[in-house]
């Protein structure tokens, strides 16, 4: 009997050992399938733009522009994946087209009414997290001793940072293609 169960053991073992590396390739397939639609996205605009353009002159800022523009999107991009939304709904584009555009990106989503900062205490540590509607956290901060330490991610500020410097015209054209849906 013995054997028996370290055989089986030793079976669910593999099988666990299996599918954990089988989601981790899973995770490194979705990013580059991620990375490669934005850089997709991005040459498609440029395209646009440089067949568009009747300068030379402009060109550089054109094409930093569009690359501004795909970055921007790039933020609700991440916002889908991180709070495990399969499209946003109407209301809430609106709402995010209506937030007063902060300095960073989790207080800029805090204004949105479906978000929300939370501090708690886990694992004798105290967490700041940004939950969204589908009781998905981000966490974006914690305490050391009473110090508040922001944590940094750098995909989500990169990609905030597009989308604030982008013009209100250009953010009206994303959350227009946010609606049709995105």
């Amino acid at each position: 009997m013995e054997q028996y169960l370290k055989k089986q053991w030793a079976g669910m073992m593999y099988d666990f050992l299996d599918r954990r590396l089988d989601a981790s390739n899973s995770k490194v397939t979705n990013k580059l399938l991620d990375d490669l639609t934005l850089a997709t996205r991005k040459s498609e605009e440029l395209i646009k733009v440089l067949l568009k353009a009747t300068s030379s002159e402009n060109a550089e800022e054109a094409i930093q522009n569009v690359s501004a523009k795909v970055q921007a999107e790039e933020f609700f991009r991440l916002l889908k994946v991180r709070f495990g939304y399969e499209r946003f709904a109407i209301e809430e584009i609106d709402e995010f087209e209506g937030a007063e555009i902060c300095e960073n990106w989790y207080d800029y989503i805090n204004n949105v009414d479906d978000f929300y900062i939370d501090e708690f205490e886990h694992e004798d540590e105290e967490r700041i997290v940004l939950w969204g509607p589908n009781s998905k956290g981000i966490q974006i901060g914690h305490y050391d001793g009473d110090e508040k330490v922001m944590e940094s991610d750098p995909e989500f500020e990169r990609s905030y940072s597009a989308f604030k410097a982008i013009s209100n015209e250009e953010r009206r054209k994303l959350f227009s293609s946010l609606r049709e849906g995105f």
